[in-house]
């Protein structure tokens, strides 16, 4: 049984289905557009496949489908894997060949960038609160190690693109309602005036969530201003305003309470009032220019500034106040010399300061200060890359260079003097090749460095309970090898890319907890790890009104040397990580009205533990969807409906990764439903 209260809304969508009138179908033929991909930095501007790296591009033409969370967009990428989706306190957990699996909470050791300006901190720590998934407009994501291009942390990179090229102006609003009391209002605007478009789009959802005390509210607001001087010079303006007064965190379970109760929040989580509250805007230039003889600058400047105040499920240090200013700027020109050279260099800075305070959890009310320190990170990148063309081979080398500068300053004891300082530098050459025979095929390789600081939250997590950093946690640092190849037919009906890959990673950055300390996450070095996988992506359009896909990766995640004290870790599995993951989508669009999608994900077996004691289950996930636009004079109806988990299966949202007590359990919601509508001018 649906768990949906809009059981008449519901029937007046169906309505609106069944009555849309059917249109003429478009000709049986494929055209695809030509591809500009930004991520890799030094590129072809004419196509995709002149790459040297595993990376995809997403066009998100088929918004109307609203979908409800970033997973639900990049689901269709292998080796990337997304949870904690339905947990809205600890935010969404990105991972990409196990490259940010540790994380407790938002994204980790995976670099986002959204319309060319970072997201994420220079420390490496992301959160996707602040972005609206109705202003996509394309996705691209480089898998793999890519510290070469954009420095600390970056085991693999997604780049958003927001609304941006607009040709009239338009006014959008909407509305859904689905379980769980899940309701979200929206308006979208934009106004095209000479060389200037204006783009705005406002947002408020909320949710009861699905488990008990797992509710959340969110506020967003997103302005863009495109300013184009001439097709060679452009300015962008960003401005970004988020506002969640709460979302609440029901805790993990252990395997009995789950049977018990999938719904139930943990009582400790209750007790203490667990939950946070984010306050966060941010503001951003990216600038872009030809130069004389046909060079081309870059440059971007951003500041940001994130209040946060985090209550968590335990008594000493347990409520956190959390002010962070992030800002930053960089520049990369680039030029093609000759009929064969193409080069690039960059510089990119960035300064983040953390003002941490931490008080008394006094079950769920503010008590004594334990903790009241300045933590600051700041960075300085210089790279360079050069692309040499032979023909059907292009060459490309490149090397960065990141110093980084770390300081935690007491402000609770007396002294007032700075408790920890570090110096940590970092080189990350790259040497890769392409190999293109015919406009069918084309094969690819590379071997690349990755460098990944500890985030200032892991440092700040000292398991001596006093201040300052945790001066025995190391950066990790990682080599990997790669090897592609790449077929789609002349039709453009089919493609295929099959890759593999094998990434050696030292003092990988791994959580545990501590019995006399629970529900506080530490972290440590654990000696060496090893990731050896292939992956598979695949599209075939037997029709133009059809499309089927499929991504699918397999791999062995594993310790390759780790030891706590007696306990042996080497040759068990990275927990946290799922050694195989597939998805298979079907899209039916017999006009560009009408949108059918059903997706199948396969996630496979993961490790609670770094013993592998706890071994969490294979589950597949099925998801339908549809949408109709319908036009009313000059208005523009968009219904649209959604029901998740079709097949109700019982899995598990998150895994709290080597969790005290066996707490490694955050089920999701079995089958649930979801509908709307959207107004276009």
């Amino acid at each position: 049984m649906l768990n949906i209260k809009f059981k008449n809304a519901t029937l007046l969508l169906l309505g609106c289905f069944l009555s849309a009138q059917q249109l003429p179908k478009e000709q049986d033929s494929i055209v695809l557009s030509e591809v500009t991909v930004s991520v890799a930095r030094l590129k072809n501007p004419k196509n995709l496949i002149s790459q040297s790296f595993s990376l995809q591009q997403i066009d998100e033409q088929y918004q109307h489908l609203q979908k409800l969370h970033l997973a639900d967009y990049m689901g269709n990428i292998p080796g990337l894997f997304v949870s904690n989706s339905h947990n809205y306190a600890q935010d969404a957990r990105v991972s990409i060949r196990g490259f940010g699996a540790r994380s407790p909470f938002g994204i980790r050791g995976v670099r986002l960038i959204v319309d060319g300006i970072p997201e994420t901190t220079p420390d490496g720590q992301s959160q996707v609160d602040n972005i609206n998934v109705e202003i996509i407009d394309r996705i691209e994501v480089l898998r793999g190690v890519a510290s070469v291009l954009y420095g600390n942390a970056s085991g693999g990179v997604i780049q958003l693109q927001t609304l941006e090229d607009i040709s009239k102006n338009f006014l959008r609003v909407g509305t859904s309602l689905g379980a769980f009391d899940t309701q979200k209002y929206q308006m979208q605007a934009g106004i095209v005036s000479k060389n200037t478009s204006y783009i705005f789009h406002g947002s408020q959802s909320q949710s009861n969530g699905y488990r008990a005390f797992s509710g959340f509210k969110n506020q967003n607001a997103n302005l863009k201003i495109v300013k184009q001087f001439s097709d060679d010079q452009s300015l962008r303006f960003i401005a970004n305003y988020v506002n969640s007064p709460f979302a609440k965190d029901a805790g993990g379970l252990t395997l009995e309470e789950v049977n018990q109760n999938r719904q139930q929040a943990r009582k400790r989580n209750t007790d203490f009032n667990s939950k946070e509250k984010i306050e966060q805007g941010k503001l951003g230039l990216h600038y872009r220019t030809l130069l004389a003889n046909h060079a081309e600058l870059k440059a971007y400047t951003f500041f940001s500034k994130r209040a946060f105040q985090g209550i968590l499920p335990y008594e000493q240090g347990g409520y956190v106040d959390l002010n962070r200013n992030h800002m930053g700027l960089g520049l990369n020109i680039s030029k093609k010399s000759l009929k064969r050279l193409r080069w690039l260099v960059g510089l990119e800075t960035a300064y983040q300061k953390d003002e941490r305070k931490r008080f008394f959890n006094v079950y769920g009310t503010k008590g004594a200060p334990t903790l009241n320190q300045n933590e600051l990170f700041s960075t300085v990148g210089i790279f360079g890359m050069l692309e040499i063309n032979f023909k059907k081979w292009l060459v490309t080398t490149g090397i960065r260079t990141d110093a980084h500068w770390i300081e935690a300053q007491d402000r609770f004891t007396d002294s007032n003097q700075a408790s920890t300082v570090l110096k940590l530098n970092a080189w990350n050459p790259t040497l890769s090749f392409h190999y293109t025979p015919n406009s069918q095929w084309r094969f690819f390789g590379n071997t690349t460095s990755g460098f990944e600081t500890p985030t200032l939250n892991e440092l700040s997590a000292n398991p001596s309970g006093n201040s300052g950093f945790n001066s025995t946690l190391k950066p990790q640092l990682s080599m990997q090898s790669e090897i592609g190849a790449f077929f789609t037919s002349i039709s453009n009906r089919f493609h295929i890319e099959l890759v593999g890959f094998l990434i050696k990673t030292q003092d990988e950055i791994v959580p545990y907890e501590l019995e006399e300390m629970p529900d506080q996450t530490f972290y440590r070095n654990a000696g060496k790890t090893i990731r050896l996988g292939v992956e598979i992506e695949t599209t075939y359009r037997p029709h133009s009104s059809w499309e089927m896909s499929l991504a699918a990766s397999h791999g062995s995640f594993e310790f390759d040397e780790f030891k706590i004290y007696s306990e042996v870790f080497t040759g068990k599995k990275l927990p946290g990580v799922p050694q195989s993951l597939a998805q298979f989508k079907v899209q039916y669009s017999p006009s560009n009205r009408l949108l059918v999608e059903l997706n199948s994900r396969f996630t496979g077996k993961i490790m609670a533990d770094n013993s592998n004691e706890t071994a969490v289950k294979s589950n597949w996930v099925t998801n339908l969807s549809a949408s109709q636009k319908i036009k009313i004079n000059r208005i523009n109806m968009i219904p649209f409906l959604g029901i998740n988990n079709l097949t109700n299966t019982s899995y598990f949202d998150n895994i709290r990764i080597n969790a005290f007590g066996g707490r490694f359990y955050e089920p999701a919601p079995g089958i649930y439903g979801y509908g709307g509508i959207k107004f276009e001018w």
